[in-house]
């Protein structure tokens, strides 16, 4: 380069690079995430089930509904929140944070004693999911060569089918 060169911008930089095994790790850990996501979804229409069918709880069929609509709530309420935030203090850190809220939610409701406590629990798993999702596909989109970053993002989302795939 010479002195009266400009510098090319960050973007332009890092679609020079070629996609490498930090890209890889960057896809398999944010991918990770979107599993344990698609998982979460797909467990509580079983856990769901499960509830109705045995009457320790007695919840009734509005209570299911909720069971089932709260997590929503709390993922619209994270995505916004979530992507906020990722902008102001970096994506990496808000991911790392979304995966544990989600991580210690979900362990909680595991241990919920009533109706009330296990959404409450729904809501805040709601949090971290609808936050990760948003904040990791941006993260992967930004790292990713434009060359393959469609590719990149289409094997981001076939973790959400991995996720489902386990539950």
């Amino acid at each position: 380069m010479t002195a009266t060169e400009t510098p090319l911008p960050r973007a332009a930089r890092l679609d020079r690079l070629p996609f490498t095994r930090e890209h890889g790790k960057l896809v398999a850990g944010s991918g990770l995430g979107w599993a344990l996501d698609a998982m979460d979804v797909g467990l509580i229409s079983f856990v769901m089930a499960a509830l109705v069918a045995q009457e320790e709880w007695g919840v009734t069929p509005t209570q299911v509904s909720w069971i089932g609509s709260i997590g929503f709530v709390g993922m619209a309420i994270g995505a916004t929140l979530g992507g906020l935030l990722a902008d102001r203090v970096g994506r990496r850190q808000v991911f790392a944070l979304t995966l544990l809220v989600f991580g210690i939610a979900t362990g909680a409701a595991a241990l919920s004693w009533s109706v009330g406590a296990l959404l409450l629990f729904r809501f805040l798993i709601g949090l971290g999911l609808g936050a990760e999702l948003p904040v990791a596909s941006t993260l992967v989109s930004e790292y990713a060569p434009a060359r393959v970053r469609g590719r990149v993002v289409v094997a981001l989302e076939a973790f959400w089918a991995v996720g489902w795939t386990l539950s």
